[in-house]
C-alpha cells in the first residue's frame, strides 16, 4: 500500500523511518506531549570494565572487598524474570542474580591506608591493565564511576522484536535502590511528577503501565535498526516519544499554552486563600446572627 506524506510534515520530522510502516505515529504526532515533559532519561553507569567493576556476593567475600564501596547494580535484562522489581528492607532487589557495584572515588592513598584489601583489588585490576581501558583513563581516579542514582523507571536500551514477549523494549518498575548499567536508560521523575506520585504513591504503578502500553512501532521509530533487526534507543530518542497515555493516568497535570507541563493543583492552590477567607467570613457572619438571636431570646 502506498502512503503520501506531505513535505511540510517531513520537514518538521526528526526520523523518516517511521514512515510509512506505523500508522500509529500520525496520531502520535497530533500531541506535542513527549516523555520529556516528565522525565530527565539518561542512560546507566558505563564502567570501562563490567567484569572487573560489577562483582557477585561470592567475588565480594573473596576479596573482602569493603561494603561501604559498594552499591547493588541491576543486571542485564535477560535475567530478570518479572518487569517488576521489588526489595528487601535493605533496598536491594529481590532477584535471583544480584551484582554489587564497586563504587569508591577516594584518593589512591587514601585507600591504600584505610582499605588494604581494596587496595590489594585494585593493584590486580592495573596489573591486568583496567587503568588503562578507555573510560577508566579519563576518570580520577581510574576507579570512579559515574553518579547515577537508582531510577524508579527503567528502558531496555537495546532490544529485537522477535522475542518471546513481542516487544524489543521492555519498562521496569525499580522499588529497589539499585542502580543500573548502560544496557538500560533511566527515567528520572521532572519535579511536578515527583510531587504527583509523593502525594499519590498508588499512581507509580499507573505510569509504569502507561509507559508498557506505548506502542511498539512508535517507539522503533524514535530509535534505530541494525542488522538482524537489533532496535536501539538513545535517551534524546525515548525522550522524544509521544506520552499521551501518561497524561490519562495524571488528570492533575496539563501543558499549558507554551507547551510546558503544569500542576493544574498550583491554581486551585493559589485560589484556596480567597475561598477559604469567604468561608471564614460566613462562619463569622453565621455566628454573629446565631449570637444575637440568642440575646434575644434571653431578653
Amino acid at each position: 500500500m502506498r502512503k503520501s506524506i506531505a513535505a511540510s510534515v517531513l520537514q518538521q520530522t526528526a526520523k523518516w523511518t517511521k514512515y510509512p510502516r506505523a500508522t500509529a505515529h500520525a496520531a502520535s504526532n497530533q500531541t506535542s506531549f513527549k516523555l520529556s515533559d516528565l522525565f530527565k532519561i539518561q542512560r546507566g553507569i558505563a564502567t570501562g570494565a563490567n567484569d572487573f567493576f560489577i562483582l557477585t556476593p561470592e567475588q565480594i567475600v573473596e576479596h573482602r572487598l569493603p561494603p561501604e564501596c559498594l552499591i547493588p547494580i541491576l543486571p542485564s535484562p535477560r535475567f530478570l524474570a518479572t518487569d517488576e522489581i521489588k526489595a528487601d528492607v535493605k533496598g536491594d532487589p529481590l532477584i535471583d542474580r544480584r551484582l554489587y557495584l564497586l563504587n569508591c572515588n577516594l584518593p589512591e592513598e587514601v585507600v591504600k591506608r584505610r582499605y588494604p584489601d581494596l587496595w590489594t583489588y585494585l593493584q590486580r585490576g592495573m596489573a591486568a591493565g583496567v587503568h588503562q581501558h578507555y573510560l577508566c583513563q579519563h576518570r580520577t581516579p581510574w576507579y570512579a564511576q559515574e553518579v547515577r542514582a537508582p531510577a524508579p523507571f527503567l528502558c531496555m536500551y537495546m532490544g529485537r522484536q522477535n522475542t518471546g514477549r513481542g516487544r524489543p523494549f521492555r519498562f521496569i518498575l525499580n522499588h529497589s535502590q539499585a542502580t543500573a548499567p548502560n544496557v538500560y536508560l533511566l527515567l528520572y521523575s521532572n519535579p511536578n511528577l515527583v510531587l504527583q506520585l509523593n502525594h499519590r504513591p498508588q499512581r507509580i504503578k499507573a505510569v509504569w503501565q502507561a509507559l508498557t502500553e506505548i506502542q511498539s512501532e512508535i517507539l522503533t521509530g524514535e530509535g534505530r535498526v541494525y542488522g538482524g533487526g537489533l532496535h536501539k534507543l538513545e535517551p534524546n530518542e525515548l525522550a522524544n516519544a509521544p506520552a499521551a497515555k501518561l497524561l490519562a493516568v495524571l488528570p492533575e497535570l496539563s501543558l499549558n499554552p507554551n507547551g510546558q507541563l503544569q500542576l493544574l493543583e498550583e491554581k486551585v492552590a493559589y485560589a484556596a486563600p480567597d475561598s477559604a477567607k469567604r468561608a471564614l467570613q460566613s462562619k463569622v457572619k453565621s455566628r454573629k446572627s446565631i449570637s444575637t438571636s440568642v440575646k434575644k431570646k434571653a431578653k
